[in-house]
């Protein structure tokens, strides 16, 4: 997925557990699937540990969709 302006990764997670669950997600929710999504594209990140740091039009690794209870 490409990073649009203004995204973060845990904007994209929200995203991401959203369309799973069908509907806003609890910050809890969201929290272990921004783990995972940092953890999928550490390599990648602009600066090293920083997961803060990404830019418009970096692509970024979506790892599987948290499951719908």
């Amino acid at each position: 997925r490409e990073v649009a302006p203004g995204e973060s990764f845990w904007t994209i997670a929200e995203d991401e557990v959203s369309g799973a669950l069908g509907r806003a997600p609890e910050a809890e929710e969201v929290d272990g699937f921004w783990v995972d999504l940092v953890e999928a594209n550490e390599a990648n990140l602009v600066e090293p540990g920083n997961p803060d740091l990404i830019l418009p039009g970096q692509v970024v690794d979506i790892p599987e969709a948290p499951e719908v209870p």
